[in-house]
């Protein structure tokens, strides 16, 4: 476990209600978007979860996607962020799969121990690793600030 902040500028974000097995071909699908000639995603796909329905079979979820320049958002799902900072946060990374549950439970113990708020969300950062994904699981210690 490790204490962190992030700080992202310049996102597309998207909001959406699925179902827990709907989540990783969500994640790849952003991967593969082309926002328009000369725009890139510049880095990794960040998820936030409500963090009382982290087990659910159904999530809401947001989706930031960091990108090289403002994209024109009219008439599409994606919306456009400034800024997303979590300027404090416990964080703990693995491979993405069927440990992230046991891993947000250890997260979660640390802040009951702590006698630590319990966030409304949590963020997942996705980073493609080759043919695989590795997941930052981070719980904010204080307020999130989304411009």
């Amino acid at each position: 476990m490790d204490l962190i902040s992030v700080h992202v500028e310049d996102m597309m974000t998207i909001e959406k209600h699925l179902k827990g097995e709907q989540f990783a071909d969500l994640v790849e699908d952003i991967s593969q978007l082309t926002f328009g000639e000369g725009v890139y995603q510049i880095g990794p796909t960040i998820i936030s979860i409500p963090t009382e329905h982290f087990f659910d079979k159904e999530i809401d979820f947001k989706a930031y996607v960091p990108v090289s320049q403002e994209v024109e958002v009219e008439g599409s799902e994606f919306s456009w962020q400034n800024v997303l900072d979590i300027p404090k946060a416990i964080s703990s990374e693995m491979k993405f799969n069927d440990q992230v549950s046991e891993e947000f439970r250890k997260l979660r113990q640390y802040l009951d121990d702590n006698n630590k708020p319990v966030p409304e969300r949590i963020f997942l950062i996705l980073t493609p690793v080759y043919t695989d994904y590795w997941v930052n699981i981070v719980v904010p210690l204080e307020d999130v600030v989304e411009e």
